[in-house]
């Protein structure tokens, strides 16, 4: 029996691995978070059954907030509540050795060691750059060959040939 597969990844600290998020300024953060979650949407089907992206509202007054777009659960956590509490109470909730796999993407050594000990996988948030990096490239590689080996849609004749198959075709005689 195949085990339902979570992946629960902190996005601040993925977006942290790439850039130094307190050089960002606010609309550049805002690209950021946009661009990790279309990489997300794009490679859903191949990461797990469901992808969830936590961004800590921790010093935002706020309340939580979910959005699902395109195979991915966007979390924004509620005032004073960091992604790495709200992905540690998911595990607890999630995680049961016979029916599912809960892995969790960040570089929180804390963050690892709970989800570790209640039972997930982890990984790092450099590891899963790389992986993000590994699958599109993938990705592209397989729609490269599948385009080159569709047919073509013309013919490749000289323009002599063209000329008096276009006259045969308009019914002229020289």
């Amino acid at each position: 029996m195949k085990k339902y597969k979570y992946l629960y990844v902190d996005g601040y600290n993925v977006i942290g691995q790439r850039v130094k998020l307190s050089q960002l300024t606010h609309n550049e953060l805002l690209e950021e978070r946009r661009l990790l979650i279309e990489q997300l949407q794009n490679l859903s089907m191949t990461l797990a059954d469901e992808v969830i992206c936590v961004f800590d509202a921790y010093n935002v007054k706020s309340k939580e907030s979910v959005e699902v777009t395109l195979g991915v659960t966007v979390v924004y956590t509620k005032e004073q509540q960091t992604a790495d509490h709200y992905i540690e109470e998911q595990v607890g909730l999630k995680y049961n050795m016979h029916t599912t796999e809960v892995i969790v993407v960040t570089s929180d050594l804390s963050e690892q060691y709970s989800a570790f000990f209640q039972g997930a996988k982890r990984m790092s948030s450099r590891e899963f750059n790389k992986l993000i990096q590994y699958e599109q490239k993938n990705i592209s590689d397989i729609i490269s060959a599948k385009k080159s080996k569709t047919p073509r849609s013309k013919i490749e004749i000289s323009d002599e040939i063209y000329t008096k198959l276009d006259k045969l075709r308009r019914n002229i005689t020289d």
